[in-house]
């Protein structure tokens, strides 16, 4: 027993160091991609954009399929159902995401569309955050 106690102790900390900015990946993609297709929605408008509801829908799918990769990967391990179970369901995320922040942003155009055929002035930003559907 003393013998166990007696080897030194030795911790290296380089292989958590590599992988340190790249296992925050998923959350970098799912959350500036989002950010990046509200600004594309912002800029096109909403005539021929994507709804928030569509988004939701594909997020969704994204989830379900995530899961079926997950649970096949508990029952058979595999690396490939792993990776495609993670970034499945990163996309799953920046398709939610996208879908708060295009809802958002179609409240926003609807109250600014009012505010302006009552002949009111153009908002800085919102009256009020938008987390209801008009």
């Amino acid at each position: 027993m003393s013998e166990v106690l007696r080897q030194p102790l030795l911790a290296s900390a380089t292989a958590t160091e590599r992988r340190g900015l790249r296992s925050f990946l998923p959350a970098i993609v799912a959350v500036g991609g989002s950010i990046l297709l509200v600004l594309l929605r912002l800029q096109l408008g909403g005539a021929h954009f994507i709804s928030d509801e569509g988004l939701m829908l594909l997020a969704l799918a994204c989830y379900l399929t995530a899961a079926v990769f997950h649970l096949t990967n508990l029952y058979a391990p595999s690396e490939m159902a792993q990776k495609a179970g993670l970034w499945l369901a990163t996309t799953g995320v920046f398709f939610n995401l996208s879908s708060w922040g295009v809802r958002w942003i179609n409240a926003r155009d609807m109250e600014l569309a009012a505010v302006l055929k009552n002949g009111g002035e153009m908002p800085w930003f919102a009256r009020w955050p938008t987390f209801r559907r008009s």
